[in-house]
């Protein structure tokens, strides 16, 4: 009974936060829509909605897309399970930051974009994030394995890696996958390196396949 009464009041407080949220969205249109003109950061909670929505179809399902459109602050929550891949992290954060930044600054720069800025940024910060962090996933990957002995590698893409929370010493799934000396490792974000997978629990990462130069 306990139970059934705090999740009918967790569902009770998400539904008035999501309400709360949308409400701060479209406000601006609703005023708009009656001949007032809102200030430009009246825009931001829509703009965050709309990128979010979008990042989230691409990295997530379309469900969970949707619910994090509705309340987009649960993305800070869902950051709080990224901390231990910090290390990763900081490297894409090193070339992220500083567009996201210049992407704001030009838009703030010129009035006629200012509207737009928040969005922009949010969506220069996610698009670089994605792109770079790719990159170097794929290069990390290349030279740990290298110095394994192998050149071969399957894995997914970074993207379906954060929605699906794949990976891990200890969990069936695997970011990526290599073989050497006749063991089979698997990529961990956290360690950025390999770890050998148990003999009797490995199941194939159904992915592409990365091929890395010898002399990359």
């Amino acid at each position: 009974m306990n139970f059934l009464v705090s999740a009918m009041a967790g569902l009770a407080i998400g539904a008035i936060l999501v309400g709360l949220w949308l409400w701060l969205a479209l406000r601006p249109v609703w005023r708009l829509s009656r001949g007032a003109r809102p200030p430009w950061y009246a825009w931001a909670p829509l703009q965050i909605s709309l990128v979010v929505l979008v990042l989230g179809l691409i990295v997530y399902t379309p469900k969970y897309a949707l619910l994090l459109a509705g309340l987009p602050p649960i993305v800070f929550f869902d950051a709080l399970f990224r901390a231990h891949v910090s290390g990763f992290l900081g490297q894409i954060a090193i070339i992220a930051v500083p567009a996201t930044l210049a992407a704001v600054w030009l838009c703030v720069a010129c009035r006629p974009l200012r509207v737009i800025a928040v969005g922009v940024g949010l969506a220069t910060l996610g698009g670089v994030t994605l792109v770079a962090g790719e990159r170097i996933s794929q290069t990390a990957m290349c030279t740990e394995a290298r110095a394994l002995g192998a050149t071969e590698i399957t894995r997914i893409p970074l993207a379906s890696s954060i929605g699906n929370r794949t990976g891990g010493m200890f969990r069936r799934r695997s970011h990526a996958q290599t073989e050497a000396g006749g063991h089979r490792y698997g990529w961990s974000y956290s360690q950025m390196g390999w770890y050998r997978l148990p003999e009797s629990d490995i199941a194939p990462v159904a992915g592409g396949t990365l091929r890395c130069a010898v002399d990359d």
